[in-house]
């Protein structure tokens, strides 16, 4: 319902300390640290998760492997841009010469498949 919050920690204060012995339970702090030296914590593809990277100003280093990941993704993301100024100009056209109006992106679990997928399907 928009514009109506209600805060569950407040309406019930043992809800706070029950999420924060979960959070010890679980190593979140831990696992937190792990992703941000670009530990393998994706135990699906072994590989890390690159979610603070994605986030990383241009001068920030993180690296993965021993090497700093946040070149490649600045280069990414400036593709990405490039790719949007041109939809949203009307300059990147479909097969029909026409600009494109709609984009349709789908996600495949939230990793790095899905943006890879669609990558892939533009190029």
């Amino acid at each position: 319902m928009a514009g109506v919050r209600m805060s569950f920690l407040a309406a019930f204060p043992p809800c706070l300390q029950m999420l924060i012995e979960l959070a010890e339970a679980a190593n979140l702090r831990g696992k937190i640290q792990d992703m941000f030296r670009g530990e393998h914590i994706n135990v699906t593809e072994d590989r890390a998760v690159l979610h603070v990277a994605t986030r990383a100003r241009r001068d920030q280093q993180i690296y993965v492997n021993g090497q700093d990941v946040v070149p490649e993704v600045w280069e990414v993301l400036d593709k990405i841009k490039e790719f949007s100024d041109k939809v949203r100009c009307g300059e990147w056209t479909g097969a029909t010469g026409k600009p494109l109006t709609s984009v349709v992106a789908i996600g495949i679990g939230g990793s790095f498949l899905g943006p890879l997928f669609v990558h892939t399907a533009l190029k």
